[in-house]
């Protein structure tokens, strides 16, 4: 699962990921000014846009529940570099970034929006 969520209506992008790192990772964000990828879909549900934005971590994960790694658990955070073996579904439309060279040294979080 890559963190994310749904911007509202007539909402800023960046109060958008602030909320969402609050919510997923109890934790402060610096996203980069525009998106890394933006993929259209089309379902029986309607018509929408994903927005992947770099973020790092600006401050402590308040949580630290969500850092237990041993042994692994729902919920937990985890650091990958290319693409986790166990990735969610609906994130495989970016399994390409996710294995690229050009990720930047240093645990990086990708925000679905």
């Amino acid at each position: 699962h890559i963190p994310g969520s749904i911007i509202r209506v007539d909402e800023p992008v960046a109060r958008r990921i602030a909320a969402c790192a609050e919510a997923e990772l109890t934790a402060t964000v610096e996203a980069d000014g525009a998106p890394l990828a933006m993929t259209e879909f089309r379902t029986a549900r309607g018509h929408f846009f994903s927005l992947l934005f770099l973020c790092r971590l600006t401050g402590p994960i308040r949580n630290t529940a969500l850092l237990t790694q041993s042994p692994p658990r729902p919920g937990a955070l985890a650091w990958h570099r290319g693409v986790p073996d166990r990735l969610y579904p609906a994130h495989t439309v970016y399994e390409a970034w996710l294995s690229g060279s050009e990720l930047p040294p240093g645990p990086v979080f990708r925000f679905t929006l």
